[in-house]
């Protein structure tokens, strides 16, 4: 998944028609990355993670 936080803000307004400026945690999972979005009284954190297990 390469996509930066303003992106995966446009996608919750525009596909989802949900407010990403609400106090709310959004969840994107990509093939081996998880990408939460949060965002509280003016702050958007982006933690991300990469996992190194291989699910076959």
């Amino acid at each position: 998944m390469r996509r930066n936080i303003d992106e995966l803000m446009g996608i919750i307004r525009d596909t989802y028609q949900m407010d990403p400026n609400a106090h709310a945690l959004y969840l994107f999972c990509g093939r081996n990355t998880l990408k939460a979005l949060y965002f509280d009284k003016g702050f958007k954190g982006l933690p991300h993670y990469r996992m190194e297990t291989d699910f076959k």
